[in-house]
């Protein structure tokens, strides 16, 4: 996995300055070694890659916007919306059985909490 590492950094550096697709791949070479990731195939790297691409984009937005913090890519930034929201423990399985669909705000008490 160095050598990925290396091959990245060296092709980083190549590509400063001349920005585009290229170095965003590059980038995200880096970030793959960095956090140790594996793809099971071509299409799966590619879909990744865009959606660490989108992800890396809001990052630098977000350290532009917020002078105070920096923030920075993490072992999230190929996942999905989904994929993040399964982690947080958003459960799009319904193994209770309740009707999530037919709460309405009626069903909420007093303090405004739900009832199921």
């Amino acid at each position: 996995m160095s050598c990925l590492v290396a091959a990245a950094l060296a092709g980083d550096s190549y590509y400063k300055g001349r920005g585009g697709e290229t170095k965003d791949k590059v980038h995200f070479l880096s970030f793959i070694a960095s956090m140790n990731k594996q793809y099971g195939s071509h299409e799966e790297f590619n879909q990744r890659l865009g959606t660490w691409t989108a992800n890396h984009q809001k990052v630098q937005q977000m350290n532009k916007s917020h002078t105070k913090v920096t923030f920075k890519d993490n072992f999230t930034s190929d996942w999905g919306a989904d994929e993040y929201q399964q982690m947080l423990g958003l459960s799009t399985n319904n193994a209770l059985g309740l009707n999530m669909a037919s709460l309405t705000d009626e069903d909420e008490d007093a303090e405004g909490r739900r009832r199921l």
